[in-house]
């Protein structure tokens, strides 16, 4: 069973700035106003150019050879909203840094996501960013956000009655599953580890005794990222060690508990030992994905949806089959804690123009349509409906689509 706890967000999400925006700050702008921006829109019959809005992204996936400037995506929505958004997402490596360099020059984008609540709190302490109460308390301009975002869902971007971002509140942010290479059990005949120390016992097992058959010494028994959201979550959780949690009428966090201390012992051990793949302070989340399709791993943990193979191909899956939590020391089941329900945050600077249309696109975003393509994406392409059944088409689901919605209200149905 799993929990969730608090209102903080995930770790800071992944993406660089492009040369536009390093040397000029950018608007959400139509063509005959400063900055750039064309597209099509409709307005009483008549053709209308579409605003567009330049927005750094949290955007971690393989976009599998989609432009990200260019698609059946952008196409759509620009011409159902009148707004293009235009994701500055080239890459991964030192995002917020070179966020902050952005910030603090004042070339700003028209919005940016983040995972990082702290960091939106920093800049709205500049007093760099909109606050989105009025926006959002306006029903008759945008019917859709007060109605359908769940009120906790603002709560960690929220301070003195005023709201600084936009939160991605995702349905599915109960998120993280424990898988282990089946092939590597069956082979070394190990059963399906339950314990802790199962776990110990096993992994070992995968770094020694050469699972994949190829006689070297190139196997690891876990994956974990950097931050450890992946693969050491798994024993963080274990040890009952993720959670602040209630001691001596003090709210503790679980960095200073005798659980933690634990914790941080047994992956000692795991490094000391090779257990754990000694480049793991380097594995960001594309890198931990790169490992993870080199079946060279073991244990691991990561989203639920990886057997649908739009992120971890399905043949690296069939491997690996899904298991409980390791048993907590008393023997009792263990859960992961999730500081939020929230996948990333988008902030709009204070220096954006036509904040309205960003504003009625969001609003669009979470609305029953607006979840209607998030979850299936462009109708007649990606999906058909004959009286409300819905037929899948051929073309699959991109997993770069829903990027360019930048929200969602968590709401399967909208």
């Amino acid at each position: 069973m799993q929990k969730k706890r608090g209102s903080w967000a995930v770790p800071p999400a992944l993406l660089v700035l492009s040369a536009c925006l390093v040397t000029a700050g950018c608007s959400g702008t139509k063509a005959g106003e400063a900055g750039t921006g064309q597209g099509a829109g409709q307005a009483n019959g008549a053709k209308t150019e579409a605003y567009k809005f330049k927005v750094m992204f949290d955007y971690n996936v393989d976009p599998k050879g989609m432009s990200l400037t260019d698609n059946e995506y952008i196409r759509f929505l620009k011409e159902k909203t009148g707004v293009e958004v235009v994701l500055d997402s080239p890459g991964t490596a030192g995002y917020v840094d070179k966020l902050n360099v952005l910030m603090a020059s004042g070339s700003y984008p028209d919005a940016f996501a983040v995972s990082d609540r702290d960091l939106i709190m920093k800049y709205a302490k500049d007093d760099l960013l909109t606050d989105l109460t009025p926006y959002i308390n306006d029903t008759a301009k945008y019917p859709n956000i007060k109605k359908v975002m769940p009120a906790d869902s603002w709560l960690p971007v929220t301070e003195k009655g005023k709201v600084f971002a936009f939160p991605y509140s995702r349905p599915d942010g109960l998120s993280q599953v424990v898988y282990v290479n089946k092939q590597w059990l069956d082979k070394l005949q190990l059963p399906v580890p339950k314990t802790i120390d199962d776990f110990y016992q096993v992994m070992k097992a995968f770094t020694l005794n050469d699972p994949d058959g190829n006689g070297k010494n190139d196997t690891f028994g876990l994956l974990t990222t950097n931050s450890v959201d992946n693969g050491a979550r798994v024993f963080k959780a274990a040890f009952n060690a993720e959670a602040y949690s209630l001691r001596d009428g003090k709210v503790t966090p679980p960095e200073i508990t005798p659980e933690y201390k634990e914790f941080l012992k047994f992956m000692n051990k795991l490094v000391n030992e090779k257990i754990l793949d000694p480049e793991f302070p380097t594995v960001t989340s594309p890198i931990f994905q790169q490992k993870f399709k080199s079946l060279k791993y073991g244990v691991i943990s990561g989203f639920w949806h990886y057997p649908s193979g739009l992120e971890i191909p399905k043949e690296v899956m069939s491997q690996y089959i899904a298991v409980p939590l390791p048993l907590q020391p008393d023997g009792q089941p263990a859960s992961f804690s999730y500081p939020s329900l929230n996948r990333h945050y988008v902030a709009i600077p204070k220096t954006t123009k036509n904040i309205d249309q960003l504003m009625k696109f969001l609003d669009w975003a979470v609305s029953p349509e607006g979840m209607k393509y998030s979850f299936l994406g462009v109708p007649d392409f990606n999906y058909k409906e004959t009286n409300g059944q819905i037929e899948l088409t051929q073309q699959q689901l991109a997993p770069i689509h829903w990027s360019f919605s930048l929200v969602r209200n968590r709401a399967i149905d909208g």
